[in-house]
């Protein structure tokens, strides 16, 4: 009998992993169809006010960021390599992404790994965090 409940208590513990990774990846997953679809409200709701984003030379704040989005034409991606863990409240997820994008209208491809904190606020998740770890677009400083 005790086999049986330990084999049990294993099975649902793998099983609630599971869920977790899914849901992650459906989070991230989500976030990036709406980029692509332009869907501004959908991102405005599920990006926390509290969120930022970290690219190689700089750090941006939810508005700065969007507005760095509304700058992208985000035509495919593909994305792999799902990492997910949790814990209450909390998902963390990286993964391996490949884009191709257009950014003020010059063509880009762009592949790299990336990171999201997802943090579960009134009942519904938002995204609270984001590393890209290469540059998007052109420096910053070499701007100036």
């Amino acid at each position: 009998m005790l086999k049986y409940a330990l084999f049990a208590s294993t099975l649902i513990s793998q099983l609630a992993l599971f869920a977790d990774t899914s849901l992650g990846e459906s989070l991230e997953r989500e976030y990036w169809e709406n980029t692509k679809k332009r869907n501004w409200k959908a991102i405005e709701d599920s990006t926390a006010s509290c969120y930022q984003t970290v690219l190689v030379d700089e750090v941006l704040k939810k508005e700065q960021a969007i507005n760095l989005l509304k700058k992208l034409n985000v035509t495919d991606y593909t994305i792999s390599d799902f990492l997910v863990t949790e814990s209450p409240g909390t998902i963390i997820v990286s993964y391996a992404i490949a884009v191709s994008e257009s950014f003020e209208g010059r063509p880009a491809i762009s592949k790299a790994n990336r990171l999201s904190v997802w943090q579960k606020n009134d009942n519904k998740w938002q995204i609270i965090a984001h590393a890209t770890l290469i540059p998007m677009v052109p420096s910053t400083a070499a701007q100036k």
